[in-house]
């Protein structure tokens, strides 16, 4: 901004250093504002919306468009990656190897897909954020709260972090807004889970997450299909493999696809696979197959509320185990797991023999969600899921 503006940023900022000394509870603001992906940490951030307040000029809402973006506070955002890479990975599906990747002092991470939505000049954007709740056990508390979780903390129960992946549609301006610590202005996919499914009148486009190398370091990531589809050898196949997107030391990582009518590809779920590990999961909604209908044009994302049929059929098919496992006498239970598509619960008896461990192992060999082996790691327990 030239002339004018300059004008306009000199006086904010002259009218923020008359601004005094903040009496706000630090540790509550700094709990708060890492939480919410509208934080504004940045020092320069901070003094234009001083200023603001001060000048009595208001931020974004009431504003029109242009001057809500002019104003929005320029975080001290670090730019990881530049170039977006496009890769066909199978005839018909093109993959987002690399996004231009922006990371916010809040540990919020901004991802430019480079994938056009067809109207506005407005791409698919990609946001992790962090978001805090209260640690420990304790019941009928609103762990969101920031007094209680600054109340646990004090009790030494750190907060626990909760990354949040939104798929949101935008132009260059929404991620300069982004970028710069404001909240999203239109959000396509709230909360992303295994893969979810964008109908567009431009196409088709699939969104998803899976478990990140921080995490496995050698790891795999595949869709799977319902139906056949063919794959990049020519060949019929279910299963396609696909790459994510980086973001820096969190859990899960997301991947994005653009589809065109020449693929008969309709995405179930994601799974990631390393040598000693696998983990698969459905959307959050398990609504057809969390299918969305966006208007690039109105900017308005549908959820929808048919339920796929296909997933009665699919959910029927996981097993439902109830397991016991007895020592020799047939007096102690050394093993107790019951299991379903929606949760593994399970417990062992305390002091476990060798003879124990191998009794167990060998009982529960053959299942799925109950299945007991010895761990790879150097200390020799056992874990539960195969």
């Amino acid at each position: 901004m030239t002339g004018s503006h300059d004008d306009l940023f000199d006086r904010l900022h002259a009218a923020a250093d008359s601004v005094p000394p903040s009496t706000l509870d630090l540790p509550v603001v700094l709990i708060t504002s890492r939480r919410k992906a509208t934080t504004r940490r940045a020092v320069t951030g901070t003094a234009v919306l001083a200023a603001c307040a001060v000048l009595g000029v208001g931020v974004a809402s009431g504003l029109p468009g242009r001057v809500a973006h002019d104003l929005v506070p320029a975080a001290t955002y670090e730019t990881l990656r530049t170039e977006i890479v496009h890769r066909e990975v199978a005839p018909g599906i093109t993959a987002v190897a690399e996004a231009a990747t922006y990371e916010l002092p809040d540990e919020s991470v901004v991802l430019d897909t480079g994938i056009e939505t067809g109207a506005h000049g407005d791409r698919f954007l990609i946001v992790s954020t962090v978001e805090l709740s209260a640690g420990g056990s304790v019941e009928s508390v609103d762990r969101d709260d920031p007094e209680t979780i600054r109340w646990m903390a004090e009790l030494g129960y750190g907060p626990v972090e909760d990354q949040r992946i939104q798929v949101i549609a935008g132009d260059d301006a929404e991620l300069r807004r982004l970028r710069g610590g404001a909240g999203p202005t239109t959000v396509v996919v709230s909360t992303l889970g295994s893969a979810a499914v964008v109908d567009t009148e431009e196409g088709r486009f699939v969104f998803g997450t899976t478990i990140s190398e921080h995490v496995d370091d050698a790891r795999t990531t595949s869709v799977r299909s319902w139906d056949p589809f063919t794959q990049v050898d020519g060949t019929a196949g279910t299963s396609l493999l696909v790459p994510t997107l980086t973001i820096p030391q969190r859990t899960r990582v997301p991947f994005a696809l653009a589809l065109t009518k020449e693929t008969s590809f309709a995405p179930v779920m994601a799974a990631s696979f390393t040598d000693d590990h696998s983990a698969t999961g459905p959307c959050t909604e398990r609504v057809d197959g969390c299918a969305v209908s966006y208007d690039t044009r109105s900017r308005v994302a549908i959820q929808s509320q048919v339920e796929d049929p296909r997933w009665a059929a699919f959910l029927e098919s996981l097993p439902n185990e109830d397991v016991s496992v007895l020592d020799t006498s047939g007096d102690i239970v050394l093993f107790e797991c019951q299991a379903s598509r929606a949760a593994t619960e399970w417990s062992f008896s305390e002091r476990l023999s060798a003879e124990d461990e191998d009794r167990i192992v060998a009982a529960t060999a053959g299942l799925t969600y109950c299945m007991v082996e010895r761990s790879p790691t150097s200390d020799g327990g056992l874990r539960v899921g195969s």
